[in-house]
């Protein structure tokens, strides 16, 4: 039997509430429990790890949190400057918070559109790819005590996927508060409860060695730095967990091929500016995905963060392709 969340932590939807003020500790194992009253409205977002194990209720701790409107100061300089600059295109490469900020702020801007023209410019293969991911991983989502999480989940399409294969516990991740608020939304409509936590990827609230599954669905090319992401990834992953990156890739196939990159470039980015409201954004679709790895670079980094077993496949010839590592036992 799945665990279950503590009434004084989890509203109807499964939207988890932690600690409001910087320095309050959620409760360990044998502690008392710790919230913050605050408006149905608000939302809080977690920036500091914390090293402590799990809860009962699978509820991650935390020693703290930021406002969401605030740029994002990353806790050390240290790892960044090690690291390949190499991420998303938004902000300044030599400065993770600026290009936070500048992703974050365009997702505010499309959140109202941004299911209706996902399904829509893709005829629908965005929820089938992100089944198949799901489905890839119905072999670690079959224990009762399996820990999930949805990264950049947006507004939670893949986390719905993971939870109808799951029979374990199921989180959903991002730093932007209007996708939150739209996932909370959809979460109504499902029976099974998904978890919602207000996160930067690349600073995880989570202990190491936490979750099963990490999975990430056309999120992942939007970090800041790629390297740190797959870090923060094998981070919380449990010795043999899974991490899955559905992302935009290089199409293979020779016809489709120019095809495909004619209405990528030229037609996509005009009908979802236009639909949108939000001119430039789907531009910007075009451009992160360009300059996303490819198949083999994609790979190629997995195994370097440290990943074993890192295979890939194609969907629709490699307009996207899921890729799948694991953490060593």
């Amino acid at each position: 039997m799945t665990s279950v969340m503590p009434q004084s932590l989890a509203d109807s939807n499964g939207f988890s509430h932690w600690p409001a003020q910087p320095g309050a500790k959620h409760a360990a194992r044998k502690g008392q429990s710790c919230h913050a009253e605050r408006s149905e409205a608000s939302l809080h977002f977690f920036g500091n790890k914390c090293r402590d194990s799990f809860p009962d209720s699978l509820l991650p701790a935390a020693h703290g949190c930021y406002d969401i409107s605030v740029p994002r100061q990353y806790r050390s300089t240290a790892p960044q400057a090690r690291e390949p600059l190499r991420g998303s295109p938004l902000g300044s490469p030599a400065d993770l918070g600026s290009t936070a900020q500048a992703v974050r702020t365009m997702f505010e801007t499309v959140t109202p559109r941004y299911d209706f023209l996902n399904h829509f410019l893709s005829a629908g293969l965005d929820l089938y790819w992100r089944s198949v991911a799901a489905r890839s991983l119905r072999a670690q989502l079959a224990s009762p005590d399996s820990v999930a999480l949805d990264l950049c989940c947006g507004t939670g399409d893949l986390a719905f996927a993971l939870r109808r294969c799951a029979w374990g516990s199921v989180f959903a991740a991002d730093f932007c508060r209007p996708m939150l608020a739209r996932a909370r939304q959809k979460a109504a409509s499902h029976s099974r409860l998904v978890r919602m936590i207000g996160a930067d990827a690349l600073d995880l609230p989570l202990p190491d060695n936490s979750l099963d599954v990490v999975a990430s669905a056309f999120g992942f090319r939007n970090l800041a730095n790629y390297a740190l992401g797959l870090r923060e990834m094998m981070r919380v992953l449990r010795p043999g967990g899974c991490a899955v990156i559905l992302e935009f890739s290089k199409v293979r196939w020779p016809v489709f091929g120019p095809m495909f990159r004619f209405y990528f470039a030229h037609v996509l980015p005009r009908v979802g500016d236009w639909i949108s409201g939000a001119p430039g954004a789907y531009r910007y679709l075009h451009e992160s995905a360009s300059r996303f790895p490819d198949q083999e670079t994609l790979a190629k980094f997995m195994r370097r963060a440290g990943f074993v077993d890192v295979r890939y496949r194609n969907l629709a010839g490699g307009v996207a392709a899921l890729h799948c590592g694991a953490k060593p036992a």
